[in-house]
């Protein structure tokens, strides 16, 4: 009987945590669902641009980092062999020209494969503009990028299209200041295009509340002790020179006469 009972609070035991993490996965599922999906194709870069591909990276890389640290959306980058766009290639609802570069043209194809896909919104980007100029051994990028509604075709915002460049001077090779360049501009375009509040989207902990400090008694405790000493002192004084005076009263009169 002894042994049935520890099992059944085991087994109670080890439900409970279960259900616990299956309520707190629940929460988590339920939080990413709330968000809207963005689908984020990779930056458009001429064939022409040294590094292209490296480029490209670093700046989709910074596109995808920037929406997700934001909080407001689920974001997923854009590729051929996506599930959702292979089907859809597959099934003919996409065509080749559809799901290859150039992506940020225009809006009708990224709005035509996210839509198709099931995403909310679309992110699109391009190199405008690559120059090296050896003298100063700098790169030079002018960037652009936006955010697109797929359920109005109308933008999130309002696109940017800024220049950024890598530092100068040294022995800096074109390779090296090509990704740096692209990393000065990927973080200058999303944040501008996805500004994020309260430090990076995540909120201060929270101030710990100050507790009153017990009244100390110690200081009160000396002050009684203190009266109720010279009280003591008080009365006992009195009581001597009460019992002084009525002796020395007796012996100072001279006796009755006969």
């Amino acid at each position: 009987m002894l042994t049935a009972v520890t099992a059944t609070a085991t087994l109670c035991c080890a439900i409970a945590p279960a259900k616990a993490n299956d309520n707190e996965a629940g929460r988590v599922q339920l939080a990413q669902a709330l968000k809207k999906t963005v689908l984020v194709f990779p930056f458009d870069v001429s064939s022409t641009v040294s590094s292209k591909e490296d480029i490209r990276q670093v700046l989709t890389d910074s596109a995808a980092s920037r929406l997700m640290a934001s909080g407001q959306y689920s974001v997923v980058q854009f590729h051929k062999t996506l599930p959702t766009v292979a089907r859809l290639h597959l099934d003919l609802q996409l065509s080749d020209s559809d799901i290859s570069e150039p992506y940020a043209e225009d809006n009708v194809k990224g709005a035509k494969v996210t839509k198709a896909a099931g995403y909310d919104y679309a992110f699109l980007g391009s190199v405008d503009d690559y120059q090296w100029n050896d003298g100063t051994k700098t790169v030079d990028l002018v960037v652009s990028g936006r955010i697109l509604d797929t359920k109005t075709n109308k933008m999130v915002g309002t696109p940017v299209t800024l220049k950024a460049s890598s530092t100068s001077g040294g022995n800096g090779k074109e390779p090296a200041r090509a990704m740096e360049a692209a990393r000065n501009a990927g973080s200058a375009l999303m944040t501008k295009l996805v500004p994020i509040s309260g430090g990076g989207g995540v909120p201060a902990p929270a101030e710990k509340p100050k507790v009153a400090s017990a009244p100390k008694k110690k200081k009160n405790n000396d002050v009684l002790w203190g009266l109720l000493a010279v009280g003591l002192g008080l009365g006992i004084g009195l009581a001597s020179s009460g019992g002084h005076h009525g002796g020395s009263s007796g012996s100072d009169n001279p006796p009755p006469p006969p």
